[in-house]
This record gives C-alpha cells, structure tokens and sequence, in this order.
C-alpha cells in the first residue's frame, strides 16, 4: 500500500514546484506568524501566484514584474468595487474579456491573463471577508506596504533572467518577456474574440446570478463560469465535467473529514494556503480541482462555516460552471449562424 501512495504521490505531484512554493512564500508565513496579521497570508498568495506565471512561462523579470503590477491593480479595483454590485459586476466582465482577448498576442499568454483575472478576484473577496467593518482604503493601503516583500522574496526564490538587451529590443516584445522569438499562436482572432467575448458575458451572468440568490463565497461562481469558456465547445464540456466531479468528490470529502478538525485561524490558513498550492504543484487538472475543493471545505469547517459554506461552495461551483458551458455553446451557435448567412 505504500509503494501505491508513493507511486501516486510522484504522479500527481510536482516536487520542485512545491519546493519552490514553499521557500517563496516563507517570508511571509513567517511574518504571519509573528504578527498575527493577516495582510501577510494575503502576501503569501501573492508570491504563490507569481509561482505559477513563473512556471506556466518561464517568463524574464520585465514579466513577472508587470505580472506583480497588474495583481496589485486589479486587486485594488475588486476590493473597492465589491460593495456596488453593479459596477463590480462590469469590472469583473471587463478583466474576463481582456485576459482571455490577451491570447490574440500570443497564445502562451493565456496563463498570464487568467493568474491576472482569479487571483485578484479570490484575494479581494477574501480581504472583504476578513476585514468586514473596517475602512477599505486603510486596508488597501496596508496591503500595498506588505506586497513588495512578497513579491521580492518571489522573486529571489524563482531567479528569473532580467531584462533583455537593448539590441535584443529590435526581436519584438517577446524577447523582452522572455518568450520564445516564435508564435506559438494558432487559433484565428476571431475564435478569441468570440471566446473573450463568451468569457465577459458568463462572468457578467454568474455575477448576476450570484447576487441574485444573495449566495455567500460569489467568487467561487464567477471564476467556474470564467474557467469552462474556451475557443472549443467539447473542451468546455471537459472542463465542465473535470469541475463538477471535482466538486462533488472534494466538498464531501472534506465535509467527511471537517467536524474532526478544530476551528483555528492557523488551519484556516494552512488550507488556503495549500489550495493556492495546488495550482501549481498538483500535475492532473481533475485531481487539482478535487483538492482545491477538499481544502476550501476544511478552510469553511477551520472558521466554524461547516457544512453549509461546502454545500455553498459546490453549488456555486456548478452553477458558474454550467453558465460558462451555456455561454460558450451559445456563441459558439450564435457565429455560425451568423456566419452562415
């Protein structure tokens, strides 16, 4: 039985990834635990996000900068926007367009946009959630004073090459983001208009309906729906189906295993910290997302939420996933009838 957990384990788990995971956000789980102050477990998911562009794309410093850049704006303009519900709601659809439309540049570049469109968004909602009662620009601007250690320590751990030559200039942006001289790009402008497009109206719908039906954690829908939209009908299906059978398997899980665990603000922690981990460090996408779901139901059971913020959660998840599906088949239906004529 041991072989088959340690065969599992190298399968499914990348060891260098989670190495560099757990020195990068050190600094800040340190300063954590010394302070108490939560601003620096916000920190932490910020380093744990550069992670993930810095393995996605082995991107130059010029990248992971501009990566670290966009985070903090896009961050700052959620968390002050949550309380109208209407212009968060268009924000919300307008970042979804533009990291999805991104990818006309250069396909590579997907990644950059969706670790620029969900991390913001989980942070943000999570700030609102912690920080309830207090000033948002007073929170705000202690965040901005603890991300440049975050993003520093990111930055030693994961080394990435500076900034190409002035003479390197003359190859094009890529060279000075550290990409390949080649585009990798193959799917046609329009397919990306059309996914963005598909992308911006889920994220919208999701919201909407999240707000709607007043369901706490609204995050969790709108980037399921933001998620499932692809250039590609049948893997938005496969992407619907990884979700909902990752929900459904981690929730009860973790719903299992919850009312054994205690309420602690440090458990609370160490799952979400994890969950963020996974994105990075798990390999397979279904087991992943089973993850994900399995810690973000112990993180609900840490801060005494239990069953309630699971059931939540895997609704949420399902139903943003659904809108997403939706969507992206009735655009994809709506161009070729368009384009038929």
């Amino acid at each position: 039985m041991d072989a088959k957990i340690q065969t599992f384990l190298q399968r499914e788990i990348d060891v260098r990834h989670l190495t560099w995971g757990l020195l990068a956000m050190a600094p800040d789980v340190l300063l954590y635990a010394w302070t108490g102050s939560l601003l620096w477990f916000h920190g932490a998911l910020v380093t744990i996000c550069l992670l993930i562009v810095q393995t996605r794309l082995s991107p130059s410093l010029s990248l992971l900068g501009l990566h670290a850049l966009t985070l903090a704006i896009l961050t700052a303009l959620f968390y002050l926007t949550i309380p109208y519900t209407f212009v968060f709601a268009v924000v919300a659809a307008a970042v979804g367009f533009m990291t999805f439309w991104i990818t006309r540049l250069d396909s590579r570049l997907l990644s950059f946009g969706n670790w620029n469109f969900i991390p913001p968004l989980y942070i943000a909602c999570e700030m609102t959630s912690n920080a309830a009662g207090v000033d948002r620009w007073t929170t705000l601007e202690q965040l901005l004073l603890v991300w440049p250690i975050s993003i520093a320590s990111a930055t030693l751990v994961l080394r990435p090459p500076f900034f190409a030559t002035v003479a390197a200039a003359s190859h094009g942006w890529r060279r000075w983001f550290g990409l390949p001289l080649s585009d990798s790009h193959s799917t046609p402008t329009w397919k990306i208009t059309r996914a963005a497009s598909a992308r911006a109206t889920a994220v919208l719908l999701a919201t909407g309906l999240m707000e709607w039906s007043s369901t706490g954690h609204t995050e969790w829908g709108i980037w399921s729906a933001a998620s499932v939209v692809n250039t590609s009908s049948s893997q938005a299906v496969e992407k619907f189906r990884h979700r909902a059978i990752g929900a459904a398997i981690g929730v009860a899980s973790g719903l299992l295993l919850g009312p054994f665990l205690p309420h602690s603000e440090v458990l609370y922690v160490t799952a979400v910290l994890a969950m963020f981990l996974t994105l990075t460090v798990i390999k397979r996408y279904p087991v992943a997302f089973g993850s994900r779901c399995f810690l973000v139901t112990i993180a609900a059971y840490a801060t005494a939420l239990g069953m309630n913020a699971g059931f939540e959660r895997v609704t949420n998840v399902i139903v943003g996933s659904l809108v997403g599906l939706v969507v992206t088949l009735m655009f994809r239906f709506a161009f070729r009838t368009i384009c038929q004529r």
